[in-house]
């Protein structure tokens, strides 16, 4: 994996750990459902940051400049 050496740790880690945030776009047929290990499988969008962690707030903020979030 290429990693963006412009990435720079979040500052609310603790010092020496470093977080890639990212998301992939993939194409897939099927029935999602929620496992053992998976409590519940929701659809999310933009106005949803209430319910999301830091990390996936900055995710979030990327994916509509791509067209990728409502």
């Amino acid at each position: 994996m290429k990693v963006n050496s412009s990435i720079k740790p979040l500052s609310f880690l603790k010092r020496g750990v470093r977080r890639f945030p990212f998301a992939s776009k993939i194409n897939y047929s099927g029935t999602l459902q929620a496992t053992s290990e998976i409590e519940e499988i929701k659809w999310l969008n933009y106005a949803d940051q209430d319910k999301i962690s830091d990390v996936d707030k900055i995710i979030f903020d990327y994916l509509p400049t791509k067209e990728l979030l409502d």
